[in-house]
């Protein structure tokens, strides 16, 4: 049977066994007191709550649908059809004791938008989950795994396997009419240091003091778009890729640098702006029939009666067509798997209580900040601790966990 409890206002139901639970002795003191260290950590938004609701378990095959407009005129060209499969590896490290725990992992599903459709989840397989226990999440853009009383020396391997059409994607440059400030969208995505929250502290905003809005020259009565594309290419002069972030004064950056920096500069310039994770795919220069992946960030700026426009601030700092061709367009070779999601509340922080007990909360008086759960293109971690500290860690780093099974179609990438 499984476990009730109310998140946001919402009534959530686990997939982990009660009995199982209960046998825990820190589960058992959380219990008596409401499951508050459950309903202040799980991150489920509070504008997507209902009054009541029950997970929908995973029934496949799983054709996906949008859970927001789709702007169809932005679509180029011909789809590239591909099938993959994405494994992500869980484990648990040197450092786990805990043995009274719940792990929640979320693992992003591709997101039907302005340049994919037709997603389908042909199958999910899993060592130590069982798939039929498997839930979504509550927008339905992520599968939801549980694993309850997590020991050391567990591992598991998830694989899913799954078909998309995905299309060049370009939007309309224009200034749109005023925004509406009082609007959820608004006010969700003007929210400051959100495109922090998922990065470790080593790739911060703050670890970039000499980036800054007042330097971009931008006046706050420019339209948006003038005020994205000036952020575009301030960032373009400021910053070089380098594949890691290095913090001697270099200013090389990575692409979650990039479009993490991109989208705080825009909500401090009420700019409506998130930031994209997935991957990107080429053709393999020995063999053009394989499929080279990486994993990938970019970005969207938000303008009323326009719509979500795509920009890739990682390509900002070419010096070719690259770099207008990617403010406002994206190529049909890159797969999106999380938009500035469930994360958005995070990192919390936590203190313990008298008896031991870890207590969240997201006011930081008095508590101590609590390290974000791993974020790797899209993939998530919660842990659920109950008595001593859980260590689990997940791989699917720089593109490694998603194989390209077939592809159909042909890339369009601007020429350099």
């Amino acid at each position: 049977m499984g476990l009730s409890m109310t998140i946001n206002g919402i009534k959530y139901k686990t997939a982990c066994a009660k009995s199982t639970l209960q046998s825990a002795r820190g589960f058992a003191r959380i219990a008596k007191k409401g499951f508050v260290i459950l309903t202040l950590l799980f991150g489920i938004s509070t504008s997507l709550a209902q009054s009541s609701y029950t997970p929908r378990k995973l029934q496949l095959p799983l054709k996906l649908s949008a859970n927001e407009s789709v702007d169809l005129k932005q679509r180029r060209g011909d789809s590239i059809r591909i099938r993959a499969v994405r494994t992500i590896k869980i484990a648990t490290g040197q450092g786990h004791q805990s043995q009274s725990n719940i792990v929640a992992v979320y693992i992003g599903l591709p997101l039907l938008d302005s340049a994919q459709d037709n997603i389908v989840i042909e199958s999910v397989k899993s060592e130590k989950a069982d798939p039929a226990k498997m839930l979504l999440s509550l927008a339905e853009d992520s599968l939801l795994v549980e694993y309850c009383d997590i020991k050391p020396g567990f591992s598991d391997e998830i694989s899913m396997t799954f078909t998309v059409d995905i299309y060049e994607r370009r939007a309309e440059l224009r200034a749109g009419k005023a925004y509406d400030l009082t609007s959820s969208l608004y006010q969700k995505y003007t929210k400051s240091n959100v495109a922090n929250e998922d990065m470790p502290p080593e790739e911060s905003l703050d670890s970039k003091p000499d980036i800054s809005l007042k330097k971009t020259g931008i006046q706050m009565n420019y339209n948006p778009v003038v005020k994205a594309k000036k952020i575009y290419d301030y960032l373009a002069e400021k910053l070089s890729y380098g594949g890691v972030s290095d913090l001697s004064g270099d200013q090389r950056v990575h692409c979650g640098v990039y479009a993490a920096l991109f989208v705080d500069l825009c909500r401090q310039a009420g700019v409506p702006a998130r930031r994209c994770a997935g991957f990107a795919f080429g053709v393999n220069p020995q063999d053009p029939n394989k499929t080279d992946v990486s994993g990938h960030n970019w970005a969207e700026f938000y303008v009323e009666d326009v719509g979500w426009i795509p920009v890739d601030p990682t390509m900002g700092d070419k010096k070719d067509p690259r770099k207008t061709y990617y403010f406002g367009s994206v190529d049909n070779g890159r797969l999106c798997v999380s938009k500035s999601g469930f994360h958005g509340q995070l990192p919390l922080w936590y203190k313990t209580s008298a008896n031991g007990d870890l207590i969240f909360t997201e006011n930081a008086t008095d508590f101590k900040p609590f390290k974000s759960p791993d974020t790797i293109q899209g993939a998530h971690r919660f842990q659920y601790r109950f008595d001593r500290p859980i260590q689990i860690s997940i791989s699917d780093s720089y593109g490694s966990g998603l194989q390209i099974l077939s592809r159909s179609g042909n890339f369009v990438k601007p020429q350099r």
